[in-house]
């Protein structure tokens, strides 16, 4: 029995009820792949569980069984000229 939080159970009901859109869970060697893009920040959280079904909390947990680290995120280049200024301020290349 797959224990979950009531979070994801509430976010994720049609999934509980019909399964992850009818995709199985890819293979080890599929999944070391895709984690290891994640980790690289190649490629999505979102891609991620698309392409896999597993939610956020399991992505973790198969990432820590691999000694993966968590992608790191590169906010600006979202940000807009006025925060780019005060990033570049604040932090000098």
């Amino acid at each position: 029995m797959k224990t979950i939080s009531a979070t994801d159970a509430k976010s994720k009901f049609g999934d509980l009820i019909t399964g992850p859109q009818g995709q199985a869970q890819p293979d080890e060697a599929y999944l070391n792949k895709v984690l290891s893009e994640y980790s690289n920040g190649d490629v999505s959280r979102r891609q991620i569980e698309e392409v896999t079904g597993l939610w956020f909390g399991e992505i973790l947990s198969e990432m820590a069984k691999r000694k993966l680290s968590l992608p790191r995120v590169n906010s600006a280049i979202k940000f807009n000229a006025n925060q780019s200024a005060l990033f570049e301020r604040i932090f000098p290349v």
